[in-house]
Protein backbone atom coordinates (compact mmCIF):
# COMPACT_ATOMS: atom_id res chain seq x y z
CA UNK A 1 0.00 0.00 0.00
CA UNK A 2 0.79 3.86 -0.73
CA UNK A 3 2.73 5.16 2.55
CA UNK A 4 1.26 8.34 1.93
CA UNK A 5 -2.28 7.12 1.68
CA UNK A 6 -4.91 8.16 4.11
CA UNK A 7 -5.24 4.39 5.34
CA UNK A 8 -1.57 4.23 6.01
CA UNK A 9 -1.68 7.89 7.82
CA UNK A 10 -4.51 6.20 10.04
CA UNK A 11 -2.54 3.48 11.01
CA UNK A 12 0.40 5.40 12.16
CA UNK A 13 -1.39 7.50 13.77
CA UNK A 14 -2.63 4.28 16.04
CA UNK A 15 0.54 2.98 16.74
CA UNK A 16 1.44 6.59 17.80
CA UNK A 17 -1.46 6.46 19.81
CA UNK A 18 -1.15 3.06 21.83
CA UNK A 19 2.77 4.42 22.74
CA UNK A 20 1.31 7.17 24.06
CA UNK A 21 -0.90 5.55 25.68
CA UNK A 22 1.43 3.00 27.06
CA UNK A 23 -0.17 0.62 26.43
CA UNK A 24 1.52 -3.39 26.43
CA UNK A 25 0.84 -6.42 24.59
CA UNK A 26 -2.31 -8.00 25.69
CA UNK A 27 -4.13 -4.86 26.86
CA UNK A 28 -7.39 -4.03 25.33
CA UNK A 29 -7.01 -1.36 22.53
CA UNK A 30 -9.79 1.78 22.24
CA UNK A 31 -12.95 1.01 20.54
CA UNK A 32 -13.35 1.47 17.12
CA UNK A 33 -15.44 4.60 18.02
CA UNK A 34 -12.86 5.73 20.28
CA UNK A 35 -10.18 5.46 17.76
CA UNK A 36 -11.96 7.48 15.18
CA UNK A 37 -12.77 10.24 17.87
CA UNK A 38 -9.23 9.92 19.16
CA UNK A 39 -7.39 9.72 15.86
CA UNK A 40 -9.72 12.16 13.62
CA UNK A 41 -10.09 9.50 11.19
CA UNK A 42 -13.59 8.20 9.39
CA UNK A 43 -15.07 4.52 10.28
CA UNK A 44 -14.14 4.04 6.58
CA UNK A 45 -10.46 5.10 6.77
CA UNK A 46 -10.17 3.07 10.39
CA UNK A 47 -11.51 -0.11 9.71
CA UNK A 48 -8.77 -0.54 6.75
CA UNK A 49 -6.03 0.30 8.82
CA UNK A 50 -6.92 -1.87 11.99
CA UNK A 51 -7.22 -4.41 9.61
CA UNK A 52 -3.74 -3.67 8.02
CA UNK A 53 -2.21 -3.76 11.50
CA UNK A 54 -3.45 -6.86 12.51
CA UNK A 55 -2.39 -8.96 9.58
CA UNK A 56 1.31 -7.27 10.58
CA UNK A 57 0.68 -8.47 14.14
CA UNK A 58 0.33 -4.99 15.72
CA UNK A 59 -3.25 -6.41 17.69
CA UNK A 60 -5.63 -9.18 17.21
CA UNK A 61 -9.58 -8.62 17.01
CA UNK A 62 -11.38 -10.93 19.67
CA UNK A 63 -14.88 -11.72 20.31
CA UNK A 64 -14.60 -11.34 24.17
CA UNK A 65 -12.55 -8.67 25.01
CA UNK A 66 -12.12 -6.60 21.47
CA UNK A 67 -8.59 -5.17 20.01
CA UNK A 68 -6.10 -6.47 22.26
CA UNK A 69 -2.63 -5.43 21.33
CA UNK A 70 -0.30 -7.78 20.63
CA UNK A 71 3.33 -6.28 19.43
CA UNK A 72 3.72 -2.70 19.63
CA UNK A 73 6.64 -2.98 17.46
CA UNK A 74 4.99 -4.48 14.78
CA UNK A 75 3.42 -2.73 11.48
CA UNK A 76 2.87 -2.98 8.17
CA UNK A 77 5.81 -2.81 5.91
CA UNK A 78 6.85 0.68 5.24
CA UNK A 79 4.55 2.38 7.65
CA UNK A 80 7.70 5.26 8.79
CA UNK A 81 8.47 7.23 6.36
CA UNK A 82 12.46 8.08 6.83
CA UNK A 83 14.34 10.59 4.50
CA UNK A 84 18.37 9.97 4.68
CA UNK A 85 20.13 12.79 3.12
CA UNK A 86 23.84 11.71 1.91
CA UNK A 87 26.80 12.94 0.92
CA UNK A 88 29.59 12.92 -0.35
CA UNK A 89 29.66 12.41 -3.88
CA UNK A 90 31.24 8.74 -4.25
CA UNK A 91 34.13 10.24 -6.55
CA UNK A 92 35.84 11.84 -3.54
CA UNK A 93 38.59 10.55 -1.49
CA UNK A 94 37.26 9.17 1.85
CA UNK A 95 33.45 8.58 0.71
CA UNK A 96 34.27 5.09 1.76
CA UNK A 97 32.80 5.64 5.04
CA UNK A 98 29.97 7.59 4.50
CA UNK A 99 28.92 4.49 1.32
CA UNK A 100 29.06 2.08 4.23
CA UNK A 101 27.59 4.20 6.66
CA UNK A 102 24.40 4.56 4.16
CA UNK A 103 24.17 1.00 3.36
CA UNK A 104 24.03 -0.10 6.97
CA UNK A 105 21.55 2.78 7.64
CA UNK A 106 19.35 1.77 4.14
CA UNK A 107 19.63 -2.22 5.66
CA UNK A 108 18.44 -1.20 9.47
CA UNK A 109 15.78 0.65 8.28
CA UNK A 110 13.96 -2.00 6.22
CA UNK A 111 14.55 -4.61 8.30
CA UNK A 112 12.92 -2.78 10.97
CA UNK A 113 9.69 -2.44 7.90
CA UNK A 114 10.17 1.37 7.45
CA UNK A 115 10.64 3.33 4.43
CA UNK A 116 14.10 4.49 3.63
CA UNK A 117 14.36 7.54 1.29
CA UNK A 118 18.06 7.97 0.37
CA UNK A 119 18.47 11.73 -1.16
CA UNK A 120 21.75 12.32 -2.23
CA UNK A 121 22.89 15.92 -2.18
CA UNK A 122 22.88 18.08 -5.06
CA UNK A 123 26.34 19.09 -7.00
CA UNK A 124 25.98 22.32 -6.95
CA UNK A 125 25.97 22.28 -2.89
CA UNK A 126 28.88 19.65 -2.35
CA UNK A 127 31.19 22.56 -1.11
CA UNK A 128 28.55 23.31 1.57
CA UNK A 129 29.68 22.67 5.36
CA UNK A 130 26.07 23.42 6.41
CA UNK A 131 23.27 22.37 4.61
CA UNK A 132 19.41 23.39 4.06
CA UNK A 133 16.70 21.60 2.64
CA UNK A 134 16.89 22.26 -0.41
CA UNK A 135 20.50 20.93 -0.89
CA UNK A 136 19.23 17.36 -1.47
CA UNK A 137 16.84 16.36 -3.90
CA UNK A 138 13.08 16.52 -2.94
CA UNK A 139 13.64 17.22 0.78
CA UNK A 140 12.40 20.10 0.83
CA UNK A 141 9.27 19.10 -0.64
CA UNK A 142 8.78 16.38 1.21
CA UNK A 143 9.09 18.25 4.21
CA UNK A 144 6.87 20.75 3.02
CA UNK A 145 3.71 18.15 2.42
CA UNK A 146 4.53 16.33 5.40
CA UNK A 147 5.09 13.08 3.93
CA UNK A 148 8.13 12.17 6.63
CA UNK A 149 8.01 10.61 9.66
CA UNK A 150 11.80 11.23 10.62
CA UNK A 151 14.71 12.88 8.93
CA UNK A 152 18.20 10.46 9.66
CA UNK A 153 21.58 12.04 8.44
CA UNK A 154 25.53 13.04 8.89
CA UNK A 155 25.03 15.77 6.91
CA UNK A 156 25.30 19.18 8.89
CA UNK A 157 22.29 21.04 8.57
CA UNK A 158 21.74 24.88 9.79
CA UNK A 159 20.09 25.71 13.23
CA UNK A 160 17.11 27.58 11.17
CA UNK A 161 16.24 23.50 9.64
CA UNK A 162 16.70 22.08 12.51
CA UNK A 163 14.58 24.59 14.39
CA UNK A 164 12.20 24.13 11.32
CA UNK A 165 11.69 20.24 12.02
CA UNK A 166 11.17 20.45 15.47
CA UNK A 167 8.28 23.21 14.88
CA UNK A 168 6.71 20.32 12.81
CA UNK A 169 7.17 17.75 15.44
CA UNK A 170 9.50 16.18 12.48
CA UNK A 171 12.60 14.35 14.39
CA UNK A 172 15.61 14.88 12.72
CA UNK A 173 18.14 12.59 14.24
CA UNK A 174 22.12 13.38 13.26
CA UNK A 175 24.93 11.44 13.61
CA UNK A 176 27.14 14.08 14.63
CA UNK A 177 29.00 15.92 17.80
CA UNK A 178 26.65 19.02 16.41
CA UNK A 179 25.10 20.14 20.04
CA UNK A 180 22.49 22.02 17.71
CA UNK A 181 20.79 18.69 17.34
CA UNK A 182 19.17 17.22 20.84
CA UNK A 183 18.45 13.94 19.00
CA UNK A 184 21.92 12.70 17.82
CA UNK A 185 24.17 9.30 17.30
CA UNK A 186 27.96 10.66 17.98
CA UNK A 187 31.30 9.02 18.04
CA UNK A 188 33.06 9.77 21.34
CA UNK A 189 36.25 12.25 19.78
CA UNK A 190 36.80 14.04 22.80
CA UNK A 191 37.07 10.93 24.99
CA UNK A 192 39.29 9.79 22.32
CA UNK A 193 41.63 12.62 22.10
CA UNK A 194 42.19 12.32 25.95
CA UNK A 195 43.58 8.41 25.43
CA UNK A 196 45.55 9.38 22.37
CA UNK A 197 46.89 12.95 24.11
CA UNK A 198 47.24 10.71 27.45
CA UNK A 199 49.48 7.87 25.71
CA UNK A 200 51.80 10.51 24.21
CA UNK A 201 52.13 11.79 27.11
CA UNK A 202 53.32 8.63 28.95
CA UNK A 203 55.28 8.58 26.20
CA UNK A 204 57.35 11.28 26.05
CA UNK A 205 55.65 12.83 23.61
CA UNK A 206 56.97 16.51 23.05
CA UNK A 207 55.71 18.28 19.84
CA UNK A 208 52.03 16.98 19.02
CA UNK A 209 50.35 17.53 16.07
CA UNK A 210 46.32 16.38 14.96
CA UNK A 211 44.85 16.23 11.94
CA UNK A 212 41.32 16.48 11.68
CA UNK A 213 38.57 16.67 8.70
CA UNK A 214 36.12 19.56 9.02
CA UNK A 215 33.68 21.83 7.45
CA UNK A 216 34.93 24.81 6.33
CA UNK A 217 32.94 27.21 8.62
CA UNK A 218 34.92 25.63 11.71
CA UNK A 219 38.72 25.73 9.93
CA UNK A 220 39.26 30.12 10.96
CA UNK A 221 37.27 29.65 14.33
CA UNK A 222 38.69 25.97 15.25
CA UNK A 223 36.44 23.08 16.24
CA UNK A 224 35.98 22.44 19.41
CA UNK A 225 38.18 18.79 18.84
CA UNK A 226 41.09 21.40 18.25
CA UNK A 227 40.95 23.26 21.15
CA UNK A 228 40.64 20.20 23.20
CA UNK A 229 43.80 19.05 21.77
CA UNK A 230 45.52 22.30 22.12
CA UNK A 231 44.19 22.43 26.03
CA UNK A 232 45.38 18.80 26.99
CA UNK A 233 49.17 19.81 24.91
CA UNK A 234 49.17 22.85 27.50
CA UNK A 235 48.37 21.10 30.22
CA UNK A 236 50.93 17.94 29.62
CA UNK A 237 53.80 20.85 29.09
CA UNK A 238 54.27 19.67 25.28
CA UNK A 239 55.44 22.14 22.72
CA UNK A 240 52.64 23.83 20.29
CA UNK A 241 52.34 26.34 17.51
CA UNK A 242 50.04 27.61 15.28
CA UNK A 243 50.41 24.66 12.96
CA UNK A 244 50.08 22.02 15.30
CA UNK A 245 46.27 21.41 14.11
CA UNK A 246 45.91 20.57 10.51
CA UNK A 247 42.17 21.02 9.93
CA UNK A 248 40.68 20.53 5.93
CA UNK A 249 38.90 18.35 3.81
CA UNK A 250 39.82 14.74 3.34
CA UNK A 251 41.18 16.46 -0.13
CA UNK A 252 42.57 18.99 1.43
CA UNK A 253 44.60 16.78 4.20
CA UNK A 254 45.72 14.26 1.63
CA UNK A 255 47.36 16.69 -0.24
CA UNK A 256 49.27 18.04 2.82
CA UNK A 257 50.47 14.25 3.11
CA UNK A 258 54.18 15.41 2.05
CA UNK A 259 54.58 17.77 4.25
CA UNK A 260 54.95 14.75 6.49
CA UNK A 261 58.42 14.51 4.39
CA UNK A 262 59.39 18.33 4.03
CA UNK A 263 57.72 20.22 6.92
CA UNK A 264 58.53 20.35 10.93
CA UNK A 265 59.00 17.24 12.43
CA UNK A 266 56.28 16.18 15.12
CA UNK A 267 57.13 13.10 17.27
CA UNK A 268 53.41 12.32 18.01
CA UNK A 269 50.68 12.53 15.54
CA UNK A 270 46.78 12.11 16.04
CA UNK A 271 44.83 11.61 12.81
CA UNK A 272 40.84 11.93 13.32
CA UNK A 273 40.43 10.19 9.58
CA UNK A 274 41.31 6.38 8.71
CA UNK A 275 41.81 7.47 4.75
CA UNK A 276 44.14 10.53 5.79
CA UNK A 277 46.05 8.51 8.77
CA UNK A 278 47.14 5.79 5.77
CA UNK A 279 48.26 8.39 3.61
CA UNK A 280 50.31 10.14 6.29
CA UNK A 281 52.03 6.78 7.33
CA UNK A 282 53.25 5.81 3.69
CA UNK A 283 54.64 9.96 3.35
CA UNK A 284 56.23 9.61 7.11
CA UNK A 285 57.59 5.62 6.93
CA UNK A 286 59.23 6.90 3.02
CA UNK A 287 60.80 10.53 4.99
CA UNK A 288 62.69 8.34 7.44
CA UNK A 289 60.36 9.94 10.00
CA UNK A 290 58.55 7.47 12.79
CA UNK A 291 56.71 9.44 15.29
CA UNK A 292 54.08 7.71 17.37
CA UNK A 293 51.12 7.86 15.23
CA UNK A 294 47.19 7.43 16.93
CA UNK A 295 44.58 6.74 14.32
CA UNK A 296 40.79 6.59 14.50
CA UNK A 297 39.45 3.71 12.33
CA UNK A 298 36.51 2.40 11.18
CA UNK A 299 35.88 -1.78 11.81
CA UNK A 300 34.37 -2.48 8.34
CA UNK A 301 36.68 -0.25 6.42
CA UNK A 302 40.48 -2.20 5.87
CA UNK A 303 43.46 0.09 4.67
CA UNK A 304 47.59 -0.12 4.96
CA UNK A 305 49.08 1.46 7.40
CA UNK A 306 53.09 1.73 6.60
CA UNK A 307 53.84 2.25 10.61
CA UNK A 308 52.83 0.78 13.88
CA UNK A 309 50.21 2.67 15.29
CA UNK A 310 47.57 3.08 17.96
CA UNK A 311 43.96 2.37 16.30
CA UNK A 312 41.11 3.98 18.46
CA UNK A 313 38.28 1.47 16.50
CA UNK A 314 35.12 2.71 15.91
CA UNK A 315 31.78 0.23 14.88
CA UNK A 316 29.92 1.76 11.69
CA UNK A 317 27.35 -0.58 11.85
CA UNK A 318 26.68 -0.49 15.47
CA UNK A 319 26.33 3.51 15.18
CA UNK A 320 23.82 3.20 12.14
CA UNK A 321 22.12 1.04 14.32
CA UNK A 322 21.91 3.27 17.06
CA UNK A 323 20.34 6.13 14.94
CA UNK A 324 17.75 4.66 13.55
CA UNK A 325 16.75 3.00 17.33
CA UNK A 326 16.67 6.92 18.33
CA UNK A 327 14.56 8.10 15.57
CA UNK A 328 12.04 5.77 15.74
CA UNK A 329 12.03 6.57 19.12
CA UNK A 330 10.98 9.46 18.62
CA UNK A 331 8.89 8.57 16.06
CA UNK A 332 6.81 6.83 18.32
CA UNK A 333 7.33 8.39 21.51
CA UNK A 334 7.51 11.84 20.52
CA UNK A 335 10.38 12.60 22.83
CA UNK A 336 12.92 14.25 19.87
CA UNK A 337 16.22 14.29 23.25
CA UNK A 338 18.43 11.70 23.14
CA UNK A 339 21.89 10.92 22.85
CA UNK A 340 24.07 8.11 22.07
CA UNK A 341 27.60 8.42 22.71
CA UNK A 342 29.54 5.42 20.49
CA UNK A 343 32.60 3.97 21.78
CA UNK A 344 35.55 2.73 20.43
CA UNK A 345 38.43 0.04 20.83
CA UNK A 346 41.72 0.90 21.27
CA UNK A 347 44.33 -1.67 19.35
CA UNK A 348 48.02 -1.52 18.87
CA UNK A 349 48.67 -1.86 15.72
CA UNK A 350 52.84 -3.14 13.79
CA UNK A 351 51.49 -1.37 10.54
Amino acid sequence: MDPDSQVMNACRTIVRLVWRLGLRPHDRLPSQNELVEQTGFCNNTVTPAVKLLAEAGFLENTRKVGRILLDRRKWPDQLWRIAVPYGPPDDQPGCQFAAIQLCFLQSRLQALGCKCISLPRLPQFFGCGIHELNHFAGLEELVKENRLDGILTSARFSPDVIRNCSGRNLPFCLISGDQNAHLRAEFDTVHLIDCAMERFHRSGIRKPLLLECNDSDLRNSGSPEGRHFLQLAKQYGMETDAHSVFTGSVVELLGKAPEAASGPEHDGVLILNDVVGSAWSISLALAGRRPLLAIQTNRQIVLAYALPHIRYEYDVESIASHAVDLTLEAILTGTHHSVHIQSFQEKEMKG
